[in-house]
């Protein structure tokens, strides 16, 4: 059943009177992990009503301020309860960005690859205007899908899983021999009004409409209802019965450029889907890290940070020790001593003993000198961050991802296993998501809307690129890893050389994700080497005894210089080739250098040849055969004929 837009339809969306059911549910979801995620301050300023009054402060940005840390405690001062307010600092910010700069490295993964091998670009489309030029080079704001997916796909799919992603051209206003520019613009949940899988999506725009009345510009809003076949606009007009107008640009795709991020679903409506977010598990502890290190604020100055007591003796000179004056015919608390009736002492707010009190037996005598600290039992406080510190760790164990803490050293090598396992596995839920559900439709999208017009069905689907979901998170190495490699690696252990092999390219991987040059290199050589693992005095051995060809025992000696070289003259080139096409071009490496070596093997034994010939004084080593002795004789008497006759 397709889907009949009209203005009346549309009319309760524009006045806020129509939301879908689960819209509260899903802005709770990110409320509550934006509050951890980004890391919440309070706001410095009061927020004042139309009537002029206060308003609470906390309730007008996010909820769970106000729900974890505006409480005040059990037998808790006014003031100390201030003081938390005033103090807090989003401590909770710390695990989580932690496992998000963790999971971005999805992208980084050694198995990660956006390939174009066989994509078929059309030839009626320039160089510069292709699908791969678009999307991996000349990507509006990011270069490329993939950088934008690295800097800001991955956190807000783990901050707001119910955000929608609608891929939409930056403009609709493009010359006739332009190509339009889709874009995947993330929509945060609250801004997506309702949402029907396969037939329509409604949210408020993240762009405005320009206004003019009365001389004076102003922004109206605009919201968007995106279909199968079009991208509806209703636009903010200046006419009050006519609030908005409408405006189509058809797309045509026959599917709706629109969805819901998606995570953990949590709806059985297969229509109205709501999702938690993959990282949701941390909440609880994350929760009781966040009230606890505010309750932490207050304890260090209860019982850690330093008081100071002192006698004071002289009265203030403002109100004569009684602590009150009289304003405007009324009493009230001195300004200067704040009602102590001695004068400040200390701008710390020193606790201060008047001699002179009541309370104070006559005659008693008064310490020398007569101020000193209080003694505090400071064991509550490192109580509290043993506390904090496990519910962060407990975050992190929720997700599997307790080894970015400090791993404990009791913790047993099985067990450890056991946890990369589980952190594998959690991992790869969400590459597979990524890739899945968010990136295959993106580049499906992008290239509907910008090649729609231009090439058919058959001609853009030859063009999309192929995402490979990855297996291998090197980045989640454990710190570990290179005295397990060392132990793996020795000799004396009896591990087989394959596994040895394995773990070498695992830790290079993960020692070195950040420069993919040196894993390129690497990725090579492990790959093309036809003799791994033995010396130039084996291989030379291997070749003398016939047991491999001298090119494989050139190619293993010289693998290294020769992918160097290759690298340097075309690193994307060189690397966008399939393996047999790698090996064919360092095969025909190997054979020139072969056939350099043997002919430098040939004038080598010439001129040793020539050498042995003759000692160090010019006399022949070797016997000359009898025709050239009698010929060299006869030259010889005959050159002492002539020296005679002319003597």
């Amino acid at each position: 059943m397709a889907f009949e837009f009209s203005y009346e339809w549309a009319e309760p969306y524009w006045r806020g009177q129509k939301k879908h059911k689960n819209y509260f549910n899903a802005l709770d979801v990110y409320e509550h992990l934006s509050f951890h995620f980004d890391g919440y301050f309070r706001r410095p300023w009061k927020v004042q009503s139309t009537e002029g009054t206060a308003l609470n402060p906390f309730e007008a940005s996010n909820s769970y301020f106000s729900r974890l840390i505006d409480q005040q405690r059990p037998s808790e001062s006014v003031v100390i309860k201030d003081y938390r307010r005033d103090q807090y600092r989003p401590l909770t910010k710390v695990p989580c960005s932690k496992v998000t700069n963790c999971l971005k490295k999805i992208v980084k993964s050694s198995d990660w690859k956006i390939s174009y091998e066989k994509a078929e670009q059309a030839s009626v489309l320039p160089d510069d205007q292709t699908l791969y030029a678009y999307c991996e080079k000349n990507f509006p704001k990011d270069d490329s899908i993939e950088n934008w997916a690295y800097k800001t796909l991955i956190k807000w799919m783990l901050v707001d899983p119910n955000a929608a992603i609608c891929v939409m051209p930056l403009s609709f206003d493009v010359e006739e021999n332009e190509l339009l520019r889709p874009y995947p613009h993330i929509i945060p949940c609250k801004s997506v009004l309702d949402y029907k899988e396969g037939e329509y999506c409604v949210f408020i725009s993240p762009y405005v409409v320009t206004l003019e009345k009365d001389g004076k510009k102003k922004d109206g809003k605009i919201i968007m209802v995106v279909t199968a076949e079009s991208y509806i606009e209703l636009r903010q007009t200046d006419d009050d019965n006519q609030p908005f107008e409408v405006v189509e640009h058809p797309h045509n795709v026959g599917h709706v450029p629109c969805w819901i991020m998606g995570g953990e679903n949590k709806s059985p409506d297969y229509t109205a889907p709501f999702y938690d977010s993959f990282v949701s598990g941390m909440l609880p502890s994350l929760d009781s890290a966040a009230v606890d290190s505010s309750d932490l604020q207050a304890e260090k100055v209860l019982h850690l940070y330093s008081m100071m007591w002192a006698y004071q003796s002289q009265q203030c000179n403002q109100c004569q020790g009684v602590g009150n004056v009289i304003t405007a015919g009324q009493q009230s608390i001195c300004p200067t001593c704040e009602g102590r009736g001695t004068m400040p002492f200390s701008p710390f707010r020193v606790f201060e003993v008047n001699p002179n009190n009541p309370a104070i037996a006559p005659g008693a005598n008064l310490p020398t000198p007569p101020l000193g600290y209080v003694e505090k039992d400071t064991k509550i406080v490192e109580l509290m961050m043993q506390i904090i510190r496990s519910e962060l760790n407990d975050a992190l164990a929720a997700v599997n991802m307790e080894h970015l803490m400090d791993a404990p050293l009791s913790e047993s090598g099985v067990s450890k296993a056991y946890d990369a396992e589980e952190t594998n596995n959690f991992v790869y839920s969400i590459a597979y998501h990524l890739v899945a559900e968010l990136l295959t439709p993106i580049y499906f999208f992008i290239n509907e809307i910008r090649y729609g017009k231009v090439l058919s069905e058959v001609e853009r689907k030859k063009q999309l690129p192929h995402i490979n979901i990855p297996e291998r998170f090197d980045f989640l190495i454990q710190r570990d890893a290179e005295d397990n490699l060392i132990k793996i690696t020795s000799d004396a252990n009896g591990v087989s050389g394959d596994i040895k092999d394995a773990a070498e390219m695992a830790y290079a991987h993960a020692k070195f994700q950040d420069n993919p040059l040196i894993i390129n290199r690497l990725n090579l050589i492990h790959d093309h080497d036809p003799l791994p693992g033995f010396s130039t005095e084996q291989i030379q051995a291997l070749v003398s005894a016939g047991l491999v060809t001298k090119q494989d025992g050139v190619l293993s000696i010289y693998l290294k210089s020769f992918i160097t070289e290759l690298l340097a003259e075309d690193e994307e080139g060189f690397m966008a080739k399939d393996f047999d096409e790698q090996n064919e071009i360092l095969q025909q490496m190997a054979s020139d250098k072969t056939d350099e070596l043997d002919a430098g093997q040939q004038i080598l034994a010439k001129a040793n040849k020539k050498e042995q010939m003759f000692d160090a004084e010019g006399n022949p080593l070797i016997q000359l055969p009898n025709k050239m002795e009698n010929r060299k004789t006869g030259k010889q008497r005959q050159k002492k004929d002539n020296s005679l006759e002319n003597a």
